[in-house]
């Protein structure tokens, strides 16, 4: 009987990093984005994706992210720094305009 394997949790690679590598990543594939958004509305898939491995850290939210800044985790709160600017949308405060 084959074994089956265990579902993974993947994002896109560029919200894993420290917050400085994160914020460079992130203002690149905004700019990917935003190039293909302009030439037919649509958004591209991420370039790469990444498993979530058991123990790491996932922060969801720029408030829990205080203490943590240099250290290698999940940002997911950096996601809507890379729609923001494609959209017209207003940068939150972990990506400076």
């Amino acid at each position: 009987m084959p074994t089956s394997q265990p579902p993974s949790l993947r994002f896109p690679a560029f919200l894993h990093g420290t917050f400085s590598e994160i914020q460079r990543k992130a203002r690149s594939e905004g700019r990917r984005c935003a190039r293909q958004y302009k030439k037919d509305g649509t958004f591209p898939l991420p370039l790469h994706l990444r498993e979530v491995q058991p123990g790491e850290v996932v922060l969801t939210h720029t408030l829990s992210d205080f203490l943590t800044k240099e250290q290698s985790a999940w940002r997911l709160h950096l996601f809507f720094d890379v729609l923001a600017p494609p959209l017209g949308l207003t940068p939150g405060p972990s990506l400076p305009p």
